[in-house]
């Protein structure tokens, strides 16, 4: 698969990568859009300025739709839409359960697309307690904007 990845400051590149498969707990996600946030410039300029091992892939505001599940994984089916929280975290530890996923007690809180493989691919691996999922009906709709951009935001 496609896959674009930060090499060092200002050497990110789209190369081939192996698809990710899915460990217990998490889910398999086709890409459908991710953003490209200003902290992704600010990676492409200081690259080694967060400690993430490089090179990696960047993005982390990503939508798509589930492909396969890990083992364990409950509550998803293929076909899934989905969106990913940018943040990983446990999903269960009390402060988790309590929306605070910044202050996961595992201290396995780290940043999609930093720590741990972004939304800028083909596919991405992502937990399932950290992907909220949509009603299979939902619809994409067209911007209204004129414009030919399309964005991505998260809340």
């Amino acid at each position: 698969m496609k896959a674009y990845r930060l090499y060092g400051d200002h050497d990110g590149r789209l190369v081939d990568v192996p698809v990710p498969s899915p460990k217990a707990g998490e889910v398999l996600v086709k890409v459908a859009a991710t953003g490209v946030c200003g902290s992704d410039v600010h990676s492409l300029e200081n690259a080694g300025r967060y400690g993430y091992p490089l090179p990696h892939t960047l993005g982390h505001e990503t939508t798509g739709w589930v492909e396969t599940l890990g083992d364990g994984v409950s509550g998803f089916e293929p076909g899934q839409p989905v969106a990913l929280y940018s943040l990983l975290s446990c999903g269960k530890c009390g402060n988790c359960a309590r929306g605070y996923a910044n202050l996961c007690r595992t201290g396995f809180a780290a940043p999609l697309g930093g720590a741990v493989d972004g939304g800028m691919a083909e596919y991405v691996v992502a937990p399932a307690a950290t992907s909220c999922r949509w009603a299979i009906s939902t619809r994409w709709s067209r911007p209204r904007s004129p414009t030919r951009e399309r964005r991505v935001t998260t809340p």
